[in-house]
């Protein structure tokens, strides 16, 4: 690990559940390079009279916050009119990344761990000029690494939306209207391997594509893909979706894959590294295998974090309560 004197942005996507909201900014707020990092926050507007109330909470929480003294400076952006997540996202990650050439993007449900921005920052370096990497994910859906692997990172052919981060040259690389699609639709060889990390990857970009899903996500992923480019994940857990309780307007009900988060700061060291076919089929049987499977396999992780008979329960943390 090497020290971070000039810490990349943080953009935060926020709209109308001002619990989460809180809870993902003081977790923020805990990494120690908080203070040296600019924050820009994302408030989009209502798309109806329902979510008036939660979005006014939101925004009155992130005008407290901007008051506060816990980031170098504060940026709140909020807009008129609702935009929705995909135009929100990619229009606020081009303005911030394209002043500062780097940015590490959160959005309102996603629990930090206390070194995650050390994390970031560090991959954002090291990584910067290494062409085979398209962005950084602060996610590993992986509890454990295949056996005898030991790297603190690992790389895969797919992206993570759930804390990550990215450089301007590959941001802007992006064509969002994705003109390879009407040949790759039909095609099954490279279907296959936009599928080698999950078999839900080409099926969400045909859904995007037929206009029943609106995902900037996919769309980057499909980028990465066609670009050759992989995501960096971490070994150790930096990130706890808690997004998961049918609370948000995308998300569905269910369990996180990973909900072992790291609670103290892990050492890491970085290095070069490409797809090991090991972690790559670990990730597709992660991916694969149908809805059902997956909540399966979910429910089953969610279960060995809850304390057996006999054993003391956690104190709950401040977010927590």
């Amino acid at each position: 690990m090497t020290a971070t004197t000039d810490p990349a942005p943080v953009a935060l996507f926020a709209y109308n559940r001002p619990e989460h909201t809180a809870r993902t900014i003081e977790a923020l707020a805990a990494n120690p390079l908080a203070r040296l990092t600019r924050l820009y926050i994302f408030s989009d507007a209502p798309r109806g009279a329902a979510d008036r109330l939660p979005v006014e909470r939101v925004r009155r929480l992130l005008d407290e916050e901007a008051r506060r003294d816990r980031f170098a400076a504060i940026d709140l952006v909020q807009a008129p009119r609702n935009k929705g997540l995909a135009r929100s996202l990619v229009e606020g990650v081009s303005a911030v990344i394209n002043r500062h050439g780097r940015v590490i993007v959160m959005e309102d449900d996603l629990v930090s761990a206390p070194d995650f921005l050390t994390f970031m920052n560090a991959c954002l370096n090291y990584y910067a000029a290494d062409a085979t990497i398209g962005s950084i994910a602060g996610y590993s859906p992986l509890h454990t690494l295949p056996p005898g692997i030991a790297a603190d990172v690992y790389a895969l052919p797919r992206n993570s939306s759930h804390g990550w981060a990215t450089w301007a040259d590959r941001w802007n690389a992006v064509d969002w209207a994705v003109p390879g699609y009407d040949e790759f639709k039909d095609d099954r060889a490279a279907r296959s391997r936009f599928d080698r990390a999950g078999i839900d990857r080409a099926r969400r970009l045909d859904r995007e594509m037929q206009g029943t899903a609106q995902s900037w996500s996919i769309r980057f992923g499909f980028w990465q893909f066609a670009a050759g480019r992989l995501t960096i994940y971490p070994r150790d857990n930096r990130i706890l979706n808690i997004g998961g309780d049918g609370s948000g307007v995308h998300g569905t009900r269910g369990f996180p894959f990973n909900v072992d988060l790291a609670d103290r700061p892990r050492p890491f060291k970085l290095a070069p590294v490409g797809e090991d076919p090991r972690i790559v089929r670990a990730a597709a049987r992660l991916y694969g295998g149908g809805r059902a499977r997956r909540l399966a396999r979910q429910a089953a992780a969610l279960a060995r974090r809850l304390p057996r008979p006999g054993m003391a329960l956690p104190r709950r943390t401040a977010t927590e309560r």
